[in-house]
């Protein structure tokens, strides 16, 4: 198992312990369900997905703070990079999160992240 396989295996394991924690049934339940009927779950996940998107964005501001953002206060801090480093984490579980609750594991994160890097790649040798 490579190190995206795990990632993806621990966040699916954390948010089935925090779906039976706060409903009782398992988020690998709803995975199956979702796997007969894509469908069957659009708009609780749609809902989850602006919630995790919330979240995203108040780890994001969080991290701007720990990178002295304004440009208009005299006072910075030296950066700390442990703190730092975990709000970058947060941002990428919930990211992680996101990927899992529309079905994707790692192969799929892996295929889509190749295919978009080489048209980041093209849109840059093109003068996008």
């Amino acid at each position: 198992m490579d190190k995206l396989d795990t990632i993806v295996k621990l966040q699916e394991e954390l948010m089935d312990r925090l779906k039976i924690i706060r409903f009782g049934s398992s988020f690998r339940d709803d995975r199956q369900i979702m796997k007969e009927d894509e469908h069957a779950h659009s708009k609780e996940i749609q809902e989850q997905t602006k919630n995790t998107l919330h979240a995203i964005t108040c780890e994001i501001g969080e991290i701007s703070d720990e990178i002295n953002w304004k440009p208009w206060k005299r006072q910075h801090k030296d950066v700390d990079l442990d703190l730092l480093y975990s709000e970058l984490i947060d941002v990428l579980h919930f990211i992680v999160e996101i990927c899992v609750m529309w079905g994707m594991d790692a192969d799929r994160i892996f295929e889509y992240y190749k295919a978009k890097n080489q048209i980041n790649h093209e849109r840059q040798d093109t003068g996008y």
